[in-house]
């Protein structure tokens, strides 16, 4: 019974979770050709360099703010306490080298 219950809890999940993208792609055909831009607006995803944009945009406000604002001093902040094993975390300013 409980396997039966959770069975039908899990289906339900995973239906909800592509209820999106079940419903766009009821309206194309696997021979239709659509451009991905199109596809994008049905599903409402940004692109990714318009993501890419809005954080480098993001982070050049944060950069021209003052040197007393908490979200300045928090972004460029360097712990001191001992990194654990393994690989270390990317910091901010990696991220934007690698974006740039």
């Amino acid at each position: 019974m409980e396997l039966k219950v959770c069975h039908i809890i899990r289906s339900q999940k995973a239906e909800s979770q592509q209820s999106k993208w079940n419903v766009y792609a009821g309206y194309l055909g696997k021979r239709d050709r659509n451009r991905n831009d199109t596809i994008r607006e049905g599903l409402k995803v940004t692109p990714l360099l318009k993501e890419m944009e809005n954080r480098l945009k993001w982070y050049g406000y944060v950069n021209r703010m003052a040197e007393d604002r908490k979200l300045k001093q928090m972004i460029e902040a360097r712990p001191e306490a001992k990194r654990p094993p393994g690989r270390p975390r990317r910091k901010c300013d990696e991220y934007i080298q690698d974006i740039c």
